[in-house]
């Protein structure tokens, strides 16, 4: 009978004690890590599990439920084939339940001889001994150390010593025997072997070194092992023609030369090998089966260089020990070459955006600059010709002092202009938001536009939905924004035309049109309206202004998470509409006086 045995490697001596007096069925050992000491993944223990559950027909698992997913694992395996031996962990297993919590309660921390000779510098390193603060045992409370030997194996007590020394407390040798857990194993073996006589299923044998040469032939990995006696390369497969250029014979005599110069691309020949050793004898002095993955550089045949990766993992015999390395040369040449352009690209892109910012940094420099030798002298223009436009009286002489002022204040108000859509282009316009009456600060809009809609003979209406609300946002901020919406209105509306602002609710915002008479904008500008500088092209050389305002008007709109957007009126006409999310709703007295407002804000 075939009887698989999936252990902690920690009990591989103890399991082979007990197996090698049993000679009436074949085992099969399938080693696991400890769990306590490594990172071992669920799916290492599934794969151990299902190359014994496959080739063998019973399995029996030696390995505590100190491992996370031991029991949801298992729980897909486990029935008459498959048996695990009662314990929480391998001291459990072997001193059984009853020992084991009567050392637990002790506070103390027992290990096997095996597992500090083995792995003194994992468990050193992983519990923070000679460390000041980060010492688990001494956190924990343990006063001792128990070290265990079960098979009374010869051992240099000088490494317990230094080991115990190392965090700082004393320790205990046990001399223990393996009693209880040949006992676990037998019951075990019993189990499996009545149960397993009666479900025996179909079997997968695994055998080692059977891969055929065809399928070898056709793969696009090569395939290779090392003998780790010899330290030779004792197979390789024929594919590395393919993928190197270079005979399998000549791949073994440079893949573990440090002499050859074939294979490895200069300096990394060296390292790559002692790497490569270093991990096959750890693998062979402590049991490691976690396979090694590495990336580097070769050369092939034809002097260009390659990116290969190898993953090199351990091949165990039966009993549970090393017999060969089994590795896989894979070429990621292509997959270099994509992330080494991906990188360059990442590289320029960062470089670019990097000269974008310095150029947008410049002008808005320039903008700050240009903006104060601009203002510097214009400041005392206007004040000047506010102080002429009070004390002239001659008509003559005011007339060209308002013309002064007027055209001052233009180019005050085109500056600010320019310097705020420079701060909006590099995200550095701000708002600040408040809670206000829409209402009361759209009727001081309209009257403020007043006299410069008459002076065209221009009727400005006025509509409002039965139920307004109060707004949290920037109010000067909206406030511009209708007047830039109406002051286009009125600029681009003949004589005696008509300009309607009509607000209304919609679910959760508050919906700002300004609808004129004028001439519809041509299809072929609209898609332009709100780009910085556009002017509509029959109006360049009649109107001044730099075509900033509803570029200016849009940013300010997006910053309330609101939109703006253009249509036309049916027959003859235009529209610009603003949308801004609305907050809370005036209380009913509120609306009644503001009611009364709205019907004295329609003139003509």
């Amino acid at each position: 009978m075939r009887i698989g045995l999936v252990s902690c490697i920690t009990m591989l001596d103890h399991v082979r004690s007990v197996i090698h007096n049993i000679h009436d069925c074949e085992f099969t050992i399938y080693p696991i890590l400890p769990c306590c000491l490594f990172n071992v993944e669920g799916e290492t223990v599934c794969k151990q599990m299902d190359k014994s559950v496959l080739a063998n027909d019973s399995t029996i698992i030696i390995y505590g439920t100190c491992h996370p997913d031991l029991n949801r694992v298992g729980a897909d395996y486990y029935g008459n084939n498959v048996y695990k031996i009662p314990g929480n962990n391998c001291f459990e297993i072997m001193l059984g339940e009853d020992k084991y919590l009567e050392y637990a309660n002790s506070e103390s921390w027992f290990l096997d001889v095996s597992f500090i000779k083995r792995w003194k510098k994992e468990m050193e390193r992983g519990f923070g001994a000679n460390s000041a603060n980060g010492n688990v045992l001494q956190i924990s409370g343990i006063k001792q150390i128990d070290v265990f030997n079960y098979d009374n194996s010869e051992f240099d007590e000088d490494i317990i010593r230094d080991f115990s020394k190392s965090f700082g407390m004393p320790y205990n040798y046990i001399k223990g025997n393996t009693d209880v857990f040949s006992a676990a194993l037998s019951t075990a073996f019993e189990h499996v072997c009545i149960n397993g006589a009666t479900n025996r299923g179909p079997i997968i044998q695994l055998k080692n070194n059977t891969v055929p040469i065809i399928l070898l032939e056709n793969m696009n990995d090569a395939i290779y092992s090392i003998d780790p006696k010899k330290m030779k390369v004792s197979f390789i497969s024929p594919i590395i023609k393919n993928i190197m250029g270079i005979s399998p014979q000549e791949f073994a005599n440079s893949f573990l030369s440090k002499y050859s110069e074939k294979y490895y691309f200069d300096i990394d020949r060296d390292k790559i090998i002692d790497e490569r050793n270093d991990f096959i004898n750890d693998s062979i002095a402590r049991g490691f089966h976690r396979p090694m993955e590495k990336e580097y550089r070769v050369v092939n045949e034809k002097g260009q260089m390659q990116w290969i990766r190898e993953m090199l993992c351990p091949q165990f015999t039966s009993s549970g020990e090393i017999e060969a390395f089994i590795g896989k040369i894979e070429d990621i040449t292509q997959r270099k070459n994509i992330e080494q352009s991906l990188e360059d690209a990442l590289k320029k892109e960062s470089s670019l955006r990097l000269e974008l910012e310095q150029q947008i940094q410049n002008r808005n420099d320039f903008t700050r600059a240009l903006v104060h030798e601009l203002k510097t002298p214009l400041t005392p223009i206007i004040a000047a010709s506010d102080v002429l436009v009070v004390g002239i009286k001659n008509k003559s002489f005011l007339k060209l002092a308002q013309n002064i002022n007027t055209g001052a204040e233009n180019l005050n108000r085109r500056i600010d202009e320019l310097l705020e859509l420079a701060r909006g282009e590099v995200g550095i316009l701000g708002i600040r938001k408040q809670s206000f009456d829409w209402v009361e600060m759209t009727s001081n809009v309209l009257q403020y536009i007043e006299p410069q809609a008459k002076k065209k003979n221009i009727a400005v209406s006025f509509e409002c939905a039965e139920i307004a609300g109060l707004l949290m946002a920037d109010k000067e901020r909206i406030r511009q924004v209708l007047l830039n919406l109406l002051d286009n209105a009125i600029k681009y509306t003949p004589e005696k035309g008509r300009i309607t602002l009509k607000c209304e609710t919609i679910e959760d915002k508050v919906i700002f049109k300004i609808i004129d008479s004028g001439s519809v904008i041509p299809e072929a500008e609209r898609a332009s309206l709100f780009k910085p500088y556009h002017r509509l092209e029959r109006d360049r050389d009649k109107l001044n202004g730099l075509g900033l305002g509803l570029a200016l008007s849009k940013m300010i709109v997006e910053l309330h998470n609101g939109n703006i957007w253009f249509e036309t009126v049916q027959g003859q006409g235009n529209i610009f509409a603003v949308s801004i999310p609305l907050n809370e709703l005036l209380s009913d007295e509120v609306l009644t006086v503001r009611r009364k407002t709205f019907d004295e804000l329609t003139y003509s």
